[in-house]
């Protein structure tokens, strides 16, 4: 009897998976934020109540997440901020089945979707909530949303206009982090670099492991 309801949980949880992804192309993706805090074999992140809580995790090299101005409210809206440690963790963040997608995958993503510059990447957008005049038409389910991201002076940054994930190429490296983002500008869907860089004229952040950003989710 306890096999047969722990089956049950089990096929519940994977369709509330399956019910929360989307094709396209050959890629299945979440289309929502992680808003895990737990890692696969059960142990809990750090949750960061307050900037100084975020600072010290940093500090430790510790996985943390917090909620958007440390508002769990936030939580069903925006998914959970993440440091890069909570990224990299053998432990695994994404649900089983699934991973924190690498630039290759990002970028097969956004070859598929790009209609052109003048589109400003509007399949991908979320149809609500972007600058006025920025909002897209979600066209392949994606849904994102304009989260923006904590920055490294630990203020929340949201100004409709911009989201960030990190994204992961399975070097166990606190140095090799990248972060692809939308921007509310045609044509900005890209990769940051531990570098600063210039890239179509337009100066792209200098990511860090001290930042907080949204994790988006891809099936195996």
């Amino acid at each position: 009897m306890k096999n047969f309801g722990l089956l049950a949980i089990l096929i519940g949880f994977s369709f509330c998976l399956e019910a929360q992804t989307v094709k396209i192309g050959t890629q299945v993706w979440m289309t929502k934020n992680l808003d895990k805090i737990e890692f696969n074999n059960g142990d809990f992140l750090i949750e960061a109540k307050n900037k100084m809580q975020w600072l010290n995790a940093i500090k430790n090299q510790k996985p943390a997440y917090c909620y958007f101005n440390f508002d769990p409210k936030n939580g069903d809206k925006f998914g959970l901020i993440y440091n890069w440690y909570a990224v990299i963790d053998p432990r695994g963040i994404a649900p089983i089945g699934f991973h924190v997608p690498s630039k290759n995958e990002w970028s097969e993503l956004k070859e598929f979707t790009n209609t052109g510059v003048e589109q400003s990447f509007k399949p991908l957008k979320s149809r609500f909530g972007w600058k006025m005049g920025q909002n897209g038409n979600n066209q392949f389910g994606f849904n994102a949303k304009p989260v923006g991201f904590l920055g490294g002076g630990n203020n929340f940054f949201i100004d409709k206009e911009e989201t960030f994930w990190w994204t992961y190429d399975g070097t166990y490296d606190s140095n090799n982090y990248q972060i692809f983002f939308i921007d509310s500008q045609p044509h900005v869907v890209r990769f940051t670099e531990k570098e600063n860089m210039f890239l179509d004229n337009q100066f792209l952040y200098k990511s860090n492991v001290d930042f907080g950003i949204s994790i988006r989710c891809i099936k195996d």
